[in-house]
């Protein structure tokens, strides 16, 4: 599970140290692509795998469409021996990222944000309409 959220600085290299707490998800491969919003996701192998599962149930040329944006902004990579990501240029010019960032934990993934973008982006949060999101899908707060 992703959780909480942790400010770091991306390197001249476009490298960025994973929080010590989403590493041993991360063993081995896993995946980063471009999202709706201007940010990185990061999944897990297995999570990943589900994702991709799903694309199974979108018919014809809407699969081709979508499978087409997603999976060509989509990367397996790795941690190098520090616990660092190489977030690739594509994904970098994507999500807007400059040199600070917030890496932040949704469940069972996790999104790279530049730090300017998602400030902007809390301070835009309609409170009310996300706790009726919650409320809506019966989860107790």
């Amino acid at each position: 599970m992703f959780l909480g959220e942790f400010n770091h600085t991306v390197d001249n290299k476009g490298r960025v140290f994973v929080p010590a707490c989403y590493r041993d998800q991360l063993v081995g491969k896993f995946y980063v692509s471009r999202t709706e919003d201007k940010c990185i996701k990061i999944y897990s192998k297995p999570e990943w795998d589900k994702f991709c599962a799903r694309f199974e149930n979108i018919p014809g040329e809407k699969n081709t469409k979508s499978s087409r944006f997603i999976f060509r902004y989509a990367y397996e990579v790795e941690l190098d021996s520090s616990g660092r990501l190489l977030i690739p240029e594509k994904l970098r010019t994507h999500a807007e990222i400059k040199k600070d960032v917030v890496i932040i934990g949704r469940n069972t993934l996790a999104e790279i944000w530049d730090t300017d973008l998602f400030n902007k982006y809390v301070e835009e949060e309609d409170r009310e309409e996300i706790m009726q999101y919650i409320d809506d899908a019966g989860i107790p707060t």
